[in-house]
């Protein structure tokens, strides 16, 4: 499995198509999957790079709501500040 910390915003894209059209015929891979082992088989595979990019939008979500509130919030001290030392 890739990692998820070096995978553009475009190649996990990509990788979500990929997954989601494998896993739209999942009924000719289930011979293949059934000849692997439990934790290295395609599905699980799949799932853990939804999950990782999921995730990565999330954070990023997040980070980026917590660092508009403090630019918010400087922006507002310094103009309180600038205006009253007139």
């Amino acid at each position: 499995m890739p990692n998820s910390l070096t995978l553009s915003s475009t190649e996990k894209a990509n990788l979500i198509k990929k997954a989601l059209r494998l896993l739209h015929d999942i009924n000719t891979m289930d011979d293949h999957i059934l000849s692997q082992t439990i934790m290295d088989n395609h599905k699980i595979q799949l799932i853990k790079i939804i999950i990782g990019y999921y995730i990565d939008v999330r954070l990023f979500h997040e980070s980026k709501q917590k660092s508009e509130k403090t630019k918010n919030i400087r922006q507002k001290f310094t103009k309180l500040i600038l205006f009253h030392n007139q």
